[in-house]
This record gives structure tokens, sequence and C-alpha cells, in this order.
């Protein structure tokens, strides 16, 4: 069968619900006049203008060779949209805000547009040309190098999609896998799969070869276990590294993984290979060396991601947890049993704090005050919306007369004084801590798994902790393991459950200078020889130094044993109880 009939038959041209006309005339001259004249640094505009243009170039009838020229003009402009957007929400935890769900959801649709532009141009009767059409149709024919840009291109692309929407938690859509096959099928086919091409950011070179290795390899990573920052990390890993995964046709020894290119499955352990007519089988150790080695490591205590374009490092933590993934074959350790319930729960440190005081003394924070009437500070100016000018126009260079006004009021109902700047303002343990409302969607021995509304606040975030407490039953303290958006924007939480026996702990250091500071209290379990262990944001350096755990009225002093683990948000350390205190002696 000829080739490019057995890729359209598998893979379609994207079809458009509605006619969009291209904000420019289609040609490369005015596509260069309009993305130049783009307001790049506003997001949301330049999201609203990218995602016509990309409408256009899907519905408007345009020769393909001018579609491909033009799209070149344009794809740069994607990616700059893109990377405006991840790092206006850099750090940002989950449900993501409306305002941030509608940018993400338009930049998404960008992507999806570019990338279905080429896979469209790939789809044509032009593309499979291999010479001028002697009816005299004078249409530029696609030399085989810019067949393979193309391709390249549409493979590229797919993965910057799956990228992105790793970093805003959401799964890949059903199609993802078949796309990305059928294309490296096709370029295989035309031989063009090793060649070397610009990447569309213009930053470096790489191949169809390499980006299809990159994004199966990511998959198997598994990013929803973890934060942003790990997340770019894997990913400019599997940049450097693609060329040192090498892939053919026949199944060697080394082998680990293999992908099966009729398939519209991603990549799998060769445990569960059955036939393999159409499969290239992966070896990777070159990988799982490199993962393994020091200059990967984080320096010991370093619970920060960095990232350099030369070397990329990991805390020992995920490595870890990704080393697995690249190595051996996955499976679920015990069966999900579906159970629904409503739940409570208390996204990190702080919340689980906060429920751990009230659960002691519903009263501890009491009500708040009753907000005073200050006095106001007309100036003769409109009781309007009040914003503050520093967080409004922190990239823009002028502000009219109304905006001045605002910053004016703002700053006269918070003007500052010798007191406000001098007394400081004690928070008590607990007082940040929030709760949210959750319903459980399954169980397993291990933990379990629950789905929170769009609407809520932005608390979530991957390895935090998080309390979860029935109607009914205990706080426990478990880990968010994985996170994923979901279609409505709702919000699915995998959790590895830690301790059912919580208290609330101060920890007290001999040191009389230091203040105490609040920690979580794991009792332990003797019969499982699973030791006490506290839970604080602390990075205690002195593990030999004693230190003293309050609970209600006994003193009780510990000394740190061992570091279980450690990360951008909490530490986890065994202790060894050395002695009892009578509290009212002290």
């Amino acid at each position: 069968m000829d080739m490019h009939k057995k890729f359209t038959d598998r893979i379609g041209p994207v079809v458009t619900k509605s006619h969009v006309d291209l904000p420019f005339e289609p040609n490369t001259r005015s596509c260069q006049e309009w993305v130049d004249d783009l307001p790049i640094l506003d997001a949301a505009s330049t999201a609203g203008m990218m995602l016509t243009a990309t409408q256009g170039l899907l519905s408007t009838t345009v020769a393909p060779y001018t579609e491909f020229k033009i799209s070149e003009v344009v794809s740069p402009y994607v990616i700059k949209l893109t990377t405006l957007y991840l790092k206006a929400t850099e750090g940002t935890k989950l449900p993501l805000s409306q305002k941030q769900a509608e940018l993400s959801t338009q930049t998404l649709k960008v992507l999806t547009n570019a990338q279905a532009v080429y896979q469209n141009i790939i789809c044509s009767a032009y593309f499979a040309k291999n010479s001028a059409d002697e009816s005299g149709d004078d249409t530029p024919i696609f030399s085989k190098h810019q067949k393979g840009l193309i391709i390249h291109r549409a493979v590229e692309l797919l993965g910057i999609i799956q990228f992105f929407e790793s970093l805003v938690y959401k799964p890949t859509d059903a199609g993802f896998w078949n796309a990305l096959n059928a294309l490296f099928t096709l370029a295989e086919d035309l031989q063009v799969h090793q060649l070397d091409y610009l990447k569309v950011n213009g930053n470096s070179h790489t191949t169809i070869e390499n980006e299809f290795k990159k994004i199966h390899f990511f998959k198997l990573a598994r990013p929803n276990r973890f934060r942003q920052g790990d997340i770019k990390t894997i990913q400019r890993i599997l940049s450097l590294q693609a060329n040192n995964i090498t892939m053919s046709s026949n199944q060697e020894v080394s082998t680990s993984f293999y992908i099966d290119l009729s398939s519209s499955k991603p990549i799998s352990h060769v445990a569960t290979l059955k036939e393999h007519d159409q499969c290239r089988f992966i070896d990777n150790k070159l990988l799982v060396q490199f993962i393994q080695s020091d200059q990967l490591v984080a320096p010991e205590r370093q619970v920060t991601i960095s990232m350099t374009p030369e070397k990329p490092i990991l805390s020992k933590k995920v490595i870890q947890q990704l080393l697995p993934s690249w190595s051996t074959q996955q499976s679920r350790q015990s069966p999900r049993y579906e159970q629904t319930e409503e739940l409570t729960v208390y996204p990190g440190f702080d919340s689980v704090i906060r429920a751990l005081v009230l659960k002691q003394n519903p009263d501890y924070f009491g009500k708040k005050p009753a907000q005073t009437t200050k006095p106001r500070h007309d100036f003769g100016i409109d009781n309007l919306h009040l914003i503050p000018i520093e967080e409004r126009y922190k990239s823009q260079h002028t502000i009219n007369d109304t905006d001045v006004n605002k910053a004016l009021k703002a700053s006269a109902e918070n003007s500052l004084s010798a007191n406000s700047i001098w007394t400081k303002n004690l928070i008590k343990p607990g007082e940040k801590g929030h709760s949210m409302e959750a319903t459980m969607n399954d169980i397993s021995l291990q933990g379990l798994r629950f789905q929170i509304a769009a609407n809520n606040q932005a608390l979530l975030n991957a390895n935090d902790l998080i309390g979860i407490q029935t109607k009914t039953g205990p706080l426990q303290l478990a880990i968010i393991r994985r996170i994923n958006k979901l279609e409505d924007g709702d919000i699915s939480v995998g959790v590895e459950m830690m301790s059912p026996n919580l208290k609330i702990a101060n920890i007290k250091f001999h040191n009389k200078e230091l203040p105490p500071k609040p920690a979580i209290f794991l009792q332990g379990i003797p019969s499982i020889h699973q030791p006490d262990s506290i839970i604080t944001p602390l990075l205690l350096n002195n593990t030999a130094k004693s230190i003293i755990l309050k609970t209600k009225d006994t003193l009780n002093t510990y000394r740190l044993d061992k570091l279980i683990e450690t990360n951008q948000v909490f530490n986890h350390y065994t202790v060894l109880k050395e002695s009892d205190l009578d509290y009212g002696k002290q």
C-alpha cells in the first residue's frame, strides 16, 4: 500500500466546525506584519488573536505550500505565547483560578491548532507529490527535506502539547498516541526520521526519532506525580539524553521497552510483549546510568530544584521515584475498590496543624474581630474598586488618571506609621490553614482517590501533605502522589496514606532564644516496627541535637534519628525517645 495512503487511512485531516477568516492576507509578508504587531506581553490578548489565526489556517482554503510557509512564521510566536503562560503560572497550585483556566484553555487550543495545521498539510494530496503535475499546475512541490521538516513540526508540537498538559496536570487526549505513532511510521517510510532539523524555537537541532523517544519516555515518567519544577527538569533531561536512548527493529538482551507503531498506545515494558511485527525495541541503559550518576543528584539537604541549560539536577527522592519508571515494569501494588464518601481535606502543613489545634480546642482561633470603620480619605475621588498600583502595572509604562486615583485611595486607607512598621503581627500556628470539601472515588490498601470542585481555592500541590477526614472518622495524614485535571476543571487527587494517629507537637529547642515550632507527631506502631516520627517544614541540620516535643501537658525529650523524606514542603524524621519530663516542673 502507498505509504501516504496508509497514513491518511489512519489519520484524517482535522476539520473545524465553523469557518474563521484569517486576520491577514494568505501570504508570508502579510502574516509577518501581523505577528510583528502582536501584543506578546499581554498573554490573554495574544492568545485570543492567535486562536483566530490558527482557526483561520484550519478553515480557510490555502495552498498547502503557502500554508506551510505561513505556519513557519506563526509557530515561533505560538511557542512564545506558551512560554509566557508558563512563566506567568509558575508554581501555581490547583485548581487554577478562572482567569488562569481560561488562558490555559486558549493557549492549549492554539498549540493544538498549530499542530493540526502541519498534520493537515501532511494529509493533503500535494504532500505525496514527487514531481510537477503534467496538467500544468505550477504549485511548488515539497522537497524531501521539507517533508521531513513538516513531520518534525507535527511531532515536536505534539511533544510541546504533552509538556504543557503535564504542567497543568491534564491527561493527553485519546488520539494522541495514534497520531504520534502514525507520524513516526511515515517519517521512517520517507527515511527522514534521523535527519537533523532546527527546532521551532530556533535554539537547537534535533531529529524526529529523538523527539519521538522523548515523548514516549516522558509518558513513562508519569509526570502527574511531580511538582512543576521537577517536571521541567525531567523534560530537560530527556532532551539532553534522547540521543543515548537507542531504538531498533530487533529485540536484544538489553531491551527494556518497546513501541508498537501500528497501535494507538504509548511505550510498554517488554514483559507485556505479544506480537511484534511493527515494534521498535528500546535500550535505555545509558539514560538509567545518567539519572543514577552523581552529576544529577542535588547536594545533600538541597530540596529546591535547580536547572541550568548544561546541568539539570534532581533531589534524591525524585530520582528514587523516577528510576523504577524507566527501568522496570510498573503495576499497582494493590487493587482499587470503588467507594463514594464525603470528605473534608486539609491541604498543606498549616492546614493539618489547624485541624489538629481545632480538635483539641474548637475555640482556639476565636471569632475574627469586627472590622472598625477607618476614617475616609476621599480627596474628592470617586469611590472606585481599588487595586495596588505596584501589582497592576509591573510590566507597563503608562497609567491613566482613574488608576492613579485608585492607587491613591488604596494607600490612604493603608497609610504607614511607626507602629505599623515596627509592630510584629504574630500568626498563630495553623492560622493560615484551610479546608475544603471533597468526594472519595475509590480506595486501596495504600491510599485513596478523591475529587474536588474547580471553584475551590488553589491549594493543591504534588508531593504536599494533606489531612483527610470522613464525617465520622479520625483525621489521617497523607501525601499527594498524583494530580489530574479533569475535562470539567475539577481536580482528581490520588494520595498515599501515612498515619491514622496524629498529634500536634511543639519542637522546643534547648537553645532558649529559639521559639517553639509546631510539628506533626506520628505515633509509631511497634507491631510492624514503625518508629515514632515527626513532620516539620524545618530542615533540622544538626540531627545529633536533642529536641523537646510538647503534646498537651507532657514534655518528652527526643533525639532526631533519620531523615525519611525531604522535599520543597516538608521534612520527615524518625525520632528516638530519651526521657519523660514532668511538664509542671519546667
